[in-house]
């Protein structure tokens, strides 16, 4: 019983010796002679989608919408000089801090006369329906010793009945807060030169400003909109206005371009036009500047670019006051819808377009000669990573590693079988 035992473990080294010398002839083999061994999958190519455009002082997170749009200006629909110096508004100015908002306006006047003051007021409106709710309002008045320059009197606010769009309804004085002040000074903004009709401003280039910087929590806190800037009357906010920069219960549209590569000099002009044919033509010039109009509410309108010549027009969107895309179409955006109180913004990015490479002509030749074909090179993509991989010895240079594994695999096979052999003689003698 002892013998077959031995003889089991002698056929069992046998067929071990057996399998390990095929398996190393088989790997030392053109089997796997240059297949690589990959330790990690290739990543598929990503391609960056471009950033949607986030309109400026909008948060980032939380539910409440941004709609203010830092430092947008808007001028005067009725252009320069329609009234006198002394009610004529030339525009208004609009900004959001974290809690505050600033708001500024200007009179079309340097120096008044006699005792005449100059009133006006910032409308705001809190709930989006185009009344109003909060008037802001301040006086300047000649200052007699100083050639009758305007200088700053005095700032009232009034809470409104919120039934009018262009005027303080109900006016009830409110208190101002330590966040809310305004002041007043003479600045070189006036927008109307002498290329506009009717232009150029009186006192051109100056104008008298005034500057407020508001507590959102005066004026109904987060979501307010100063939606226009009116001259009354002294001190009479519920008065028909003398003067608007907007258009009452109007909906303001911020036209913003870009171009790539960054250029100052670049002019584009805009046709907004409504359902009735009305149109709009501003001219915007310099990479990020923007132009912010009042337009009438309760319609729709489009927007065409006139791009400039050497640009072409790389991407058109327009966007409501929550960040939502509004409007269809590329160029033009048609069925942008304009309600009372609504921020509406369109970003135009212009491009240059690519230069068209030359191409060479073959020179046709007389004698027909033999063509070597190049072997074609494979040109590396930078957006994907190198794999890894690793190669089994082969060739030459590892001749002395394969006759050592073979004489291994070999002396796993032979010995077992002469112990078999000798295990059989053994028996044939006894």
């Amino acid at each position: 019983m002892k013998e077959y035992k031995t003889l089991l473990f002698a056929l069992s080294l046998t067929a071990i010796g057996l399998t390990t010398a095929i398996i190393i002839l088989l790997f030392q083999s053109n089997l796997f002679s240059g297949m690589p061994i990959t330790t990690e999958q290739p990543p598929e190519q990503e391609f960056p989608l471009p950033a949607p455009y986030q309109p400026p002082g909008s948060p980032e997170t939380g539910t409440q919408p941004a709609v203010i749009n830092l430092g947008s200006c808007s001028i005067d629909v009725e252009g320069p000089n329609d009234l006198p110096e002394q009610q004529d508004i030339t525009r208004f100015c609009q900004g959001q801090g974290p809690l505050s908002l600033f708001a500024s306006w200007s009179w079309d006047a340097v120096f008044g006369d006699g005792n005449n003051t100059l009133d006006a007021c910032a409308l705001f409106d809190n709930n989006g329906d185009g009344d109003i709710n909060y008037s802001l309002c301040v006086r300047v008045i000649p200052d007699q010793q100083d050639n009758y320059r305007l200088v700053y009197h005095s700032t009232i606010l009034y809470s409104c009945g919120d039934d009018k769009p262009d005027r303080c309804t109900n006016p009830e004085v409110r208190a101002l807060s330590p966040g809310t002040s305004c002041t007043t000074g003479q600045q070189s903004n006036d927008p109307f030169d002498a290329n506009v009709p009717n232009g150029p401003g009186d006192d051109f280039p100056d104008d008298t400003v005034a500057a407020c910087s508001i507590d959102e929590n005066d004026v109904g806190g987060f979501g307010t909109v100063l939606v226009n800037a009116c001259s009354y009357p002294s001190g009479e906010p519920n008065s028909d206005p003398m003067d608007c920069v907007a258009f009452p219960a109007s909906g303001f549209l911020t036209v913003q371009i870009e171009a790539i590569p960054n250029d100052q000099t670049v002019g584009s002009s805009f046709i907004i036009s409504d359902t009735q044919g009305m149109r709009y033509t501003p001219l915007i010039f310099g990479s990020g500047a923007s132009e912010r109009y009042s337009l009438p509410s309760n319609q729709s309108y489009s927007v065409l670019e006139i791009v400039p010549p050497g640009w072409q027009l790389n991407s058109a969107s327009c966007t409501d006051q929550y960040n939502q895309q509004v409007g269809t179409g590329f160029n033009p955006i048609t069925d942008i819808h304009v309600s009372p109180g609504s921020e509406l913004r369109c970003y135009v990015i212009n491009g240059q377009p690519p230069t068209a490479t030359p191409t060479e002509t073959a020179t046709p030749t007389a004698t027909a000669t033999t063509t070597l074909t190049p072997t074609p090179t494979l040109t590396p993509d930078p957006n994907l990573r190198a794999t890894p991989t690793r190669e089994h010895p082969g060739g030459s240079g590892n001749s002395s590693l394969l006759g050592i594994s073979v004489l291994f695999g070999l002396l796993l096979l032979i010995v077992p079988i002469i112990f078999v052999l000798v295990f059989f003689r053994r028996r044939r003698e006894h």
